[in-house]
């Protein structure tokens, strides 16, 4: 009996362990939602994070090779930095604050803007869809280039729930969200 306890056990942890590795309960939980159609999981939260936080290193490292610095330790975690910087509004706030704050920003536009897409009867063409293919595989060259493969190099960069499909999950959202904006300019500026 206790030896068939123990298994289960060790089954039980074993199981709870890789569904976490792999982002299972992340994917599941939604967190929030824009408007009545768009629920946000904790994964997507994840992704756009870590969108933000990489442009915000990426930014940093750019202004570093002029002499200049932003004030984010591209060294330290996000909430171990001590600098600051200013918001939409001008208020000093931490560098913390500002990622989250910008990634609520971009989940909120994509998910509204993608929401009237399909709304309108707007989808994605072959020309889209061959768009999203080629940006994976640049995702698939740079896991190559670094000796991983596309899944594990995903969750390096994005977090652990973040995968090719949710990858490609987002992508359409963003292409078909900037397709509408597109458009809808366009008619805009027409009138």
């Amino acid at each position: 009996v206790i030896s068939i306890v123990l298994v289960a056990a060790i089954a039980i942890v074993a199981v709870g362990y890789c569904l976490s590795y792999y982002g299972v309960p992340e994917r599941m939980l939604k967190i929030g939602g824009v408007g009545d159609a768009q629920s946000i999981s904790a994964a997507e939260y994840e992704f756009y994070y870590m969108s933000v936080y990489n442009d915000v290193c990426t930014m940093q490292q750019q202004y570093a090779q002029y002499g200049q610095d932003l004030g984010f330790d591209t060294s330290l975690p996000v909430e171990e930095q001590t600098g600051t910087t200013q918001n939409e509004d001008g208020e000093e706030v931490s560098w913390q604050e500002f990622i989250h704050d910008r990634t609520l920003s971009q989940i909120q536009i994509y998910k509204a803007l993608y929401t009237e897409a399909v709304n309108a009867g707007l989808e994605l063409d072959e020309a889209d869809k061959a768009s999203i293919e080629k940006e994976i595989d640049e995702f698939r060259e740079q896991a190559d280039s670094n000796g991983y493969s596309l899944n594990a190099f995903l969750r390096k960069t994005y977090g652990n729930a973040v995968n090719k499909r949710l990858l490609k999950k987002e992508l359409e959202i963003q292409v078909l969200a900037r397709k509408y904006y597109t458009t809808r300019s366009e008619e805009l500026a027409e009138s």
